[in-house]
């Protein structure tokens, strides 16, 4: 009975792994930094200036339920797990946001103004991330769902970057600055092995960004896709005819394809000799004297 209970306890993790991973929605985001606040010292040596560019993603549970579903002008919306993190590069230093995630939307919040707003932390707090973006003519959204593909910047009159940082000396920065891009974040390829397979057989796709709407096509033939994390697929091979495939994975947050050759479909086969390098080789051991020509009456002297 316990071994029943643990399988059934497994296949509802692995369940509930792959629904996660469909859920998930990555955003990217670009922006400049434009002021610099610390305190005493700079946990980050100087590294972050005026101007100094940062990049970074976030990825979200896209089926998050409004924690305010009675109000029509704001909603609220968490993501828990470590699959929804913040991933932040400024200054050559990258750190992970990784505890919580919150974004919020205001429609016509009081009246007229539409906001847009992100807010990552650590379970320390001492690492804080946050986004904010403003129009104050209420037009960049008609509700307060959560959105599925990022807002359009060009909507709003403003879009506000914080990001604060403290170390364990109690060093402590705040950077501001300004939203520059924001996009949905596309996949990458690494890998695929093996790299010849049979229809049928199962291969094993490395990369990033594989979350949301996870799907793998050969030559346009979709194949059954097992979602293992963020970075590992392991496909069946559908039933396609042999030869050179053209791999292609596509996500929520766009379509990779992978290098020419990465993947071919038929085992490579033992080359064997033909009529010619038969009679190539006949001539060869026969110039060697290993062989002797013969005629009814016997071999020739």
């Amino acid at each position: 009975m316990r071994v029943r209970h643990l399988l059934g306890l497994g296949l509802c993790v692995a369940l509930s792994l792959i629904a996660a991973y469909g859920q998930a929605i990555p955003f990217s985001f670009t922006g400049t930094a434009t002021q610099i606040n610390t305190d005493p010292a700079d946990p980050f040596a100087g590294t972050v200036g005026l101007g100094t560019t940062f990049s970074g993603s976030f990825v979200f549970n896209g089926a998050a339920a409004d924690a305010l579903p009675a109000d029509p002008l704001t909603g609220s919306y968490a993501s828990s797990g470590a699959l929804y993190r913040t991933i932040l590069n400024i200054g050559g230093r990258v750190s992970t946001v990784d505890a919580a995630l919150h974004i919020g939307v205001a429609n016509n919040y009081p009246s007229s103004l539409d906001q847009y707003a992100v807010l990552a932390s650590n379970a320390d707090g001492s690492l804080v991330l946050e986004f904010l973006l403003e129009d104050p003519g209420g037009s960049a959204f008609n509700t307060d769902a959560l959105p599925s593909t990022p807002p359009l910047l060009a909507s709003f009159s403003s879009a506000r970057f914080t990001f604060t940082a403290q170390n364990i000396d109690g060093n402590y920065v705040e950077i501001l600055g300004n939203i520059d891009s924001l996009a949905l974040l596309p996949p990458t390829f690494v890998s695929v092995t093996p790299s010849a397979a049979q229809p049928g057989d199962q291969i094993t796709i490395t990369g990033t960004g594989f979350v949301g709407d996870v799907q793998v096509f050969f030559n346009g033939v979709a194949g059954v896709v097992q979602v293992v994390d963020e970075n590992t697929l392991i496909v069946t091979v559908p039933n396609i005819p042999l030869g050179p495939v053209t791999l292609t994975v596509t996500t929520t947050g766009g379509t990779v394809t992978a290098p020419p050759g990465a993947l071919q479909i038929g085992y490579p086969t033992i080359p064997t000799l033909s009529e010619w390098g038969l009679v190539l080789l006949f001539t060869a051991l026969l110039g060697i004297g290993l062989i002797r020509p013969r005629n009814r009456n016997g071999w020739l002297s």
